[in-house]
């Protein structure tokens, strides 16, 4: 099911059950990648799960950053406001410290593309 159905049928908070349940079953296995939504975050289990047995990388980004590279994306439900901008802004501000928290490293992803961040990741796991 898409992420905006997901939220349709079952909210956010049927959504981060999903997400909890998925993580939670994900710990453990090696050699994987686990690309989490940015609210993952918001409930300790999740830390936990992530920082047990994973390199959490915080990909972080300015806030015009996160705007623009989200302005087109159709699969961000809480983004869907009359002010996205502000909404990030609030977003971000609840997350941040949960998220430098919880990372073993922070990439500043600035406008550096999407292969110049995986590079980066590279360079920090090897």
């Amino acid at each position: 099911a898409s992420i905006p159905l997901i939220f349709d049928i079952e909210g956010e908070e049927g959504f981060r059950k999903r997400e909890q349940q998925l993580i939670k079953q994900l710990n453990g296995i090696t050699k994987t990648v686990i690309a989490t939504g940015g609210g993952a975050i918001l409930l300790r289990e999740n830390r936990f799960n992530l920082r047990s047995n994973s390199t959490v990388i915080y990909l972080k980004g300015e806030i015009e950053t996160l705007e623009k590279r989200t302005r087109l994306d159709k699969n961000r439900p809480l983004l869907k406001t009359t002010n996205p901008r502000e909404t990030i802004e609030r977003i971000l501000g609840e997350r941040a410290p949960l998220y430098e928290e919880t990372a073993d490293f922070k990439i500043e992803i600035a406008d550096y593309s999407a292969e110049d961040i995986i590079t980066k990741i590279f360079g920090l796991l090897s």
